[in-house]
């Protein structure tokens, strides 16, 4: 995806007045931040957190266990935020396995808007 597309995509979320969730991953890690309309970071996930590795055992931090993992934390802390309204930036990648994953614990298993 190119950076155009992506900073559309930014834009379009900001318009909107809602706070986002936004994902990247890399081979051997993934990670998820919450930013409000203003663009400021209220808060960030990532399978390099102690908490999270604990949570993982001894499974990779790069499959889909661990990703639901960080969609379930990322839930907890927009709880702990009281953000009820969030709109999804997957970044591009495409919406299958680790993505897919994480939205999954995000939202619960359906991966429809549950209050959020």
């Amino acid at each position: 995806m190119s950076i155009r597309s992506k900073n559309k995509t930014r834009a379009v979320i900001a318009a909107q007045g809602k706070h986002s969730v936004i994902v990247n991953r890399t081979n051997k890690h993934f990670y998820a931040q919450i930013l409000c309309p203003e663009g400021q970071v209220l808060g960030g996930v990532s399978t390099k957190n102690a908490e999270i590795i604990k949570k993982t055992k001894k499974a990779s931090t790069s499959n889909c266990v661990s990703s639901r993992i960080i969609g379930e934390h990322i839930s907890d802390l927009l709880k702990k935020l009281k953000i009820d309204k969030v709109a999804f930036n997957r970044s591009g990648y495409i919406y299958h396995g680790r993505i897919k994953a994480f939205v999954e614990g995000l939202f619960g298993q359906d991966g429809q808007n549950t209050g959020k």
